[in-house]
């Protein structure tokens, strides 16, 4: 997230969002309408973005403001085009562009004047630094790790956060409270062990088949259980598997826990060990 406590940041973005009043200058003139106007005011952004391209906090405000003025001259051309014989509806129309605008001007105004990271409503920009901000971090991580290394941390994280994210969704569908609250505490733990692999990317490789093992005997045993919930009949049928979960939840916890503690202290030896033991508890629970 692009923040700064620089005052002359604080200023410059901030002059950048203000300098979107000039469209109804512009507007006046009798070379420009009001979208047009817009547009033309959008290059006070576009010249500080190009010339702030090395500061990350002005950079992206100037990104938002010209995302912004691009975004107010197709309102005011909408406006105009969809009621081209009508004054009240265009002035109506023009009414209500003019507070959006000026209401994202003054919270724009107020969120930079303090160096928070502002974006307008709906700005694509936000998605986009994420990944950015993603990408480079990622870079950072694997820049001191072998081909090999990072090929692997690349797929485990990959599909180790699809499994994750599938489990979270799963968990959502259960009506238990226990076994809810009990898949939501996996849930947490796995993320502890992707997040140790952004710190130390070697334990990728101590821990896929773990890791590829835990993730799919969780999808299925879950998906199983949501099966077999979904009716009163089903319910009483195989109540004696349903009473299993549970424990056999709380065992693969139990295992998630103790792999990411070894990875810790990189005791490495017995991770093999860990699999057949979660196998077994698995294949005594049927599933």
């Amino acid at each position: 997230m692009a923040e700064t406590k620089n005052p002359e940041d604080k200023s410059a973005a901030r002059n950048i969002h203000l300098s979107s009043l000039l469209t109804y200058l512009l507007a006046i003139l009798p070379v420009f309408t009001g979208w047009t106007g817009a547009l033309a005011a959008g290059i006070v952004p576009l010249i500080s973005w190009i010339t702030n391209r090395k500061n990350d906090y002005v950079s992206t405000q100037a990104a938002e403001g010209l995302f912004f003025q691009g975004v107010l001259a197709a309102l005011l051309f909408a406006v105009t085009w969809s009621f081209p014989a009508s004054i009240p509806l265009q002035v109506l129309g023009f009414g209500v562009v003019g507070f959006f605008h000026l209401a994202s001007l003054i919270t724009a105004t107020i969120s930079t004047s303090y160096g928070k990271d502002f974006h307008h409503l709906f700005s694509p920009l936000r998605m986009f630094k994420k990944r950015r901000d993603a990408s480079k971090a990622e870079k950072e991580i694997l820049a001191n790790v072998d081909s090999a290394t990072k090929e692997m941390y690349l797929t485990v994280m990959k599909n180790s956060t699809e499994k994750t994210l599938q489990i979270a969704t799963l968990a959502a569908q259960i009506n238990d409270t226990a076994v809810k609250n009990k898949a939501g505490a996996i849930i947490l733990s796995l993320q502890k062990i992707l997040e140790n692999f952004k710190k130390d990317p070697q334990d990728v490789m101590n821990s896929r088949h773990f890791l590829s093992y835990s993730l799919d005997s969780l999808v299925k045993i879950l998906s199983k259980y949501i099966e077999l919930t979904k009716s009163e009949s089903s319910k009483k049928q195989f109540e004696a598997t349903l009473e299993k979960v549970l424990p056999t939840l709380d065992s693969i916890h139990t295992a998630i826990d103790g792999h990411y503690n070894k990875l810790l202290e990189n005791d490495v030896m017995e991770l093999d060990a860990e699999i057949q033991v979660m196998e077994k508890t698995i294949q005594m629970g049927g599933f």
